[in-house]
């Protein structure tokens, strides 16, 4: 009897120590899997010819949740020379660096063209997040001799009210022969009831200028004041002989 009094107790004794132990263990919570940042280079594009200004530009498809300590555009230069470089680039090459926070979407920044006189250009987005980890987007290249760089215009005015001399101002001739340029304008006899195009094209009307294609001001003479027009918009305008077409900014007259 006392044999089984002491078994018992045993088994009482384990089954507390068995429940206590259930209660006091808490199980860790899964930890969060590592999110690495991931970045595409997006073509970059020239923003100003005559400052040698381009405007980089990355697309961050995700931020990850690392520490981001910096992102941007990693470029390797090629000249038509035995300098070095290399078409894969990296952070130990040359860097644009963009300013932080990074955010998810296109990012853009402008800065320097390479030396002038260079044949390629070898580029690529980067994010550089935690210890000494980098994550690159694709290698893209650029070469100026291949790029399609268009005409730069501005509409101007006299100074009267009346803008019988307007002016074509071709800040910039671009790499494509000039077919033509102008001004186009939109009219109306009755400005409160009548329709009128606001951004002027050449499918509206347009004036020929007959200078020569360079850069300068260029004038081209219309009477409006003299027309039984309301009101006009008009801006310049310059073709290319490939088709491509780049307006300037519009005006606005009225009587």
């Amino acid at each position: 009897m006392k044999r089984i009094s002491l078994q018992f107790a045993g088994l009482l004794a384990a089954l507390f120590l068995f429940a206590f132990s259930c209660q006091d263990h808490v199980a860790p919570e899964p930890e969060t899997p590592v999110q690495t940042p991931k970045v595409q280079t997006v073509a970059l594009s020239i923003e100003n010819q005559n400052l040698y200004l381009y405007r980089y530009k990355l697309n961050v498809e995700n931020v990850g949740n690392v520490q981001i300590t910096g992102f941007g555009i990693v470029y390797s230069v090629e000249f038509n020379s035995d300098a070095p470089f290399t078409k894969t680039p990296t952070i130990a090459d040359n860097k644009v660096v963009f300013p932080l926070p990074i955010s998810k979407g296109e990012n853009s920044k402008v800065d320097g063209a390479p030396l002038v006189g260079y044949k390629t250009i070898y580029y690529r987005a980067y994010v550089t997040y935690g210890v000494n980890s980098v994550a690159y987007g694709n290698v893209l290249e650029f070469s100026p001799e291949n790029q399609k760089i268009l005409a730069s215009i501005k509409t101007n005015a006299n100074s009267g009210s009346n803008p019988t001399d307007m002016t074509v101002n071709i800040l910039e001739v671009g790499n494509i022969p000039i077919e033509e340029y102008g001004i186009v304008y939109s009219t109306r006899k009755d400005r409160y009831t009548e329709p009128i195009n606001d951004k002027p094209t050449i499918a509206d009307s347009k004036l020929l200028s007959s200078e020569s294609k360079t850069v300068g001001f260029h004038y081209v003479t219309y009477d409006f004041l003299s027309s039984n027009f309301a009101d006009v918009y008009y801006r310049a305008y310059l073709k290319h002989t490939n088709g491509d077409i780049v307006y300037g900014d519009v005006l606005y007259y009225v009587k």
